[in-house]
């Protein structure tokens, strides 16, 4: 695992407020614990890893420095209460013709500077949000985009979304997930702590998750057609990113192939009858992290 930089892991505290003793209480460890994380003098166990994640609201990828998507962490805390960290803004609205309602995701406020600077100049708008989606916007097949900030009143009549998504969760919930809707306690091992375990547990209460729809609300790809219709499965992860690729390029292959894993089906989508696609933001970080060592691994071999 890469090395926690330790003076990310003290602002991330600093951002919300939280002395080194009140962070070593949410944890039920020592505040000489959390000094000596933040010193460099030790590093946390991946159990402990999660749990920080999920208390800054972040992913351990953010706090160790390694997401691909970008240098600042992704905070499902408001932006404004936020020095180092790209923090939630708000959340985007999509909706489709023939639709009288639009599908909302939550945003950070550098994902919403993206949606203004794409409008009307790139035909797809490809985006993270903060409920472990990568969404890629086919903008010229779609009715309209709202845009939504925290402060203001859900629109009447266009607002059907479960309270734990308003602002998404960190994505170490979404990561831990399918293994805990298919495991017990005991068999989950030091992976995970218990207080993970138990709002994992929580969040799929409230979201209606059990153990057969867990993996797919975490690692299905949905792709929404302009009639209305839509196709749900799993792509294969460098797949994915693939996509995402071409969608930051303004250039998606026509027509687009998806390979739906568990389905053995392969789908020919023709840019024309595509409105939106989204995918699991795990699985483009983790094959764009692997792509990159990669890249990384050929150029040290080269220079060698």
């Amino acid at each position: 695992m890469t090395d926690l930089d330790p003076t990310r892991l003290k602002n991330l505290r600093k951002e919300l407020g939280l002395t080194q003793a009140q962070l070593a209480e949410r944890l039920s460890t020592t505040q000489q614990t959390i000094a000596r994380w933040e010193g460099g003098r030790a590093h946390p166990s991946i159990a402990a890893l999660r749990d920080l994640a999920v208390i800054f609201g972040v992913s351990v990828d953010d706090i160790l420095g390694t997401n691909p998507l970008g240098t600042k962490p992704a905070s499902s805390h408001y932006h404004l209460l936020q020095n180092d960290s790209d923090g939630y803004w708000g959340n985007l609205g999509i909706r489709l013709s023939g639709s009288d309602k639009s599908r909302w995701y939550p945003l950070s406020a550098a994902n919403t500077e993206r949606v203004y600077e794409g409008i009307g100049v790139k035909e797809w708008l490809s985006l993270a949000t903060l409920n472990n989606r990568v969404l890629l916007i086919n903008q010229p097949n779609i009715k309209a985009l709202s845009l939504l900030p925290e402060e203001a009143d859900a629109p009447e009549g266009d607002w059907d979304v479960a309270y734990p998504e308003v602002e998404g969760v960190p994505l170490e919930i979404y990561r831990a997930l399918a293994d805990v809707a298919g495991s017990s306690d005991d068999d989950l091992g030091e992976s995970y702590s218990p207080a993970l375990i138990a709002t994992c547990r929580d969040f799929m209460k409230e979201m209606n998750i059990d153990e057969e729809n867990a993996y797919g609300f975490v690692f299905f790809t949905h792709v929404h057609f302009t009639d209305g219709t839509s196709q749900s499965g799993y792509i294969e992860a460098n797949e994915a990113a693939q996509l995402f690729f071409e969608a930051e390029e303004d250039m998606p292959a026509t027509p687009i192939l998806l390979r739906f894993a568990e389905k053995g089906l392969d789908m020919l989508l023709p840019e024309e009858a595509v409105a939106f696609i989204d995918m699991p933001l795990i699985d483009v970080i983790d094959a764009m992290k692997k792509i990159n060592a990669a890249k990384a691994a050929q150029t040290g071999a080269s220079k060698g």
